[in-house]
């Protein structure tokens, strides 16, 4: 599948790590994690985990071990900060009998009930005032980005950062494994009726009992913590969790549409319409961390067909114009800030992706917020022109 380019271009703004570095120290003097206290407006979960990837990449391509050591502190920050440690601080209590106030509104059973904090990271959701959620998707984010970091020290044996990868992953099982009540093999659903083969799903909010929404989760919600679990099976060998994410795969693979020659799906099996790229890009992450590792029987033809979806989103009336959404439709970027060059190892199965991705970020880049994302883009393409696709 290929498009036409038209023969315009768009330029990034660095040409060399070097470049990028330089941007890097003379913009950040400070470590952005330090400015983030929690994860309250999910400033862990979807900000400080990009730059988790964007200094992997860096370590990547200049073999300083700065970046890994900017990397671990930025994870090591993560678990001094999860809700046990803030509540051991007295930065907030959960001793108390009402929801939403003094418990969490919404948690795994049974920390919902007994007043103990999880090992993970609630949030208000950035919604100031709002009560505190434990959600998949919340702690799947940052324990994905901390996998990735781990997995990559252990197989690159960066020896000096052995001792932290063993301790990250250590705390990446107690937050899967706090998660174990809301997980459901082969659940029925009657709406739409159909078996889930395998899937988180979010707490009873009220309920205080072992009890789910019936509700399916968007697939995107769900891929950080698959992440996490594949890479934790790797290398410490765990059948439940590649189980969970095989049965998770299973799902997905059964509820997309192949056209031909790409995958349409939706956001979740319950809408209508098609899957945005910017969540889409949850997804990718993990389906590439799978490919990499080889797990989860990840095919070339699969991957290409999710390759050339991203391309049918290429509207090209002008520079660096995508669709919000895999279908076509749609302006990107819309509302949520989303940097489209976090797709691009998957240009190996269609070379017009990085093209697409390259003049994407150049142009949105500039005027995005999350700067996070923004430096994680920018160095996924220098290392992709650089090393090539990790795939």
């Amino acid at each position: 599948m290929t498009i036409e380019t038209r023969g315009a271009t768009a330029f990034l703004q660095w040409h060399r790590w070097q470049e990028l570095e330089l941007h890097y120290d003379n913009t950040y003097p400070n470590a952005p994690y330090l400015s983030r206290a929690n994860n309250d407006d999910n400033k862990f979960s979807f900000e400080l985990d990009g730059w988790v990837y964007f200094y992997i990449d860096m370590h990547r391509m200049s073999g300083d071990t700065r970046w890994i050591t900017l990397a671990v502190n930025t994870c090591q920050h993560f678990i001094d900060n999860n809700d046990e440690a803030r509540v051991a601080r007295g930065d907030f209590i959960l001793t108390g009998s009402t929801v939403g106030v003094d418990r969490y509104w919404q948690a795994p059973y049974p920390y919902t009930t007994n007043g103990t904090p999880v090992p993970g990271w609630s949030s208000n959701n950035a919604s100031a005032g709002l009560p505190l959620r434990v959600q998949i998707l919340i702690d799947g984010q940052i324990i994905g980005a901390m996998a990735s970091l781990a997995g990559y020290i252990l197989d690159q044996n960066i020896t000096a950062s052995i001792t932290d990868a063993n301790t990250f992953f250590a705390h990446i099982k107690r937050v899967l494994d706090s998660h174990n009540n809301s997980w459901r093999d082969d659940r029925v659903s009657t709406s739409p009726p159909m078996t889930v083969q395998g899937s988180w799903y979010y707490p009873e909010r009220v309920s205080g009992l072992d009890q789910v929404f019936s509700a399916i989760l968007a697939f995107n919600h769900l891929a950080g913590a698959c992440n996490a679990a594949i890479l934790y099976h790797k290398h410490f060998t765990d059948a439940g969790l590649l189980d969970k994410a095989t049965r998770f795969m299973a799902f997905t693979r059964s509820n997309r549409v192949d056209t031909g020659d790409m995958y349409q799906w939706a956001y979740t099996v319950e809408t209508a319409g098609s899957e945005d790229l910017n969540h889409g890009s949850y997804s990718f992450t993990f389906f590439m961390s799978a490919k990499i590792n080889s797990l989860l029987s990840f095919t070339e033809e699969e991957l290409t067909k999710y390759a050339n979806a991203t391309v049918n989103a290429w509207v090209g009336t002008k520079v660096g114009d995508l669709a919000e959404k895999f279908d076509g439709t749609g302006v990107m970027p819309v509302g949520e800030i989303f940097d489209p060059a976090s797709f691009v190892d998957l240009a190996k199965y269609n070379t017009t992706l990085l093209k697409i991705v390259t003049e994407a970020h150049a142009v949105n880049s500039k005027s995005q917020s999350n700067y996070g994302k923004m430096m994680r883009g920018a160095a996924a393409i220098l290392r992709y022109n650089q090393i090539g696709s990790l795939l």
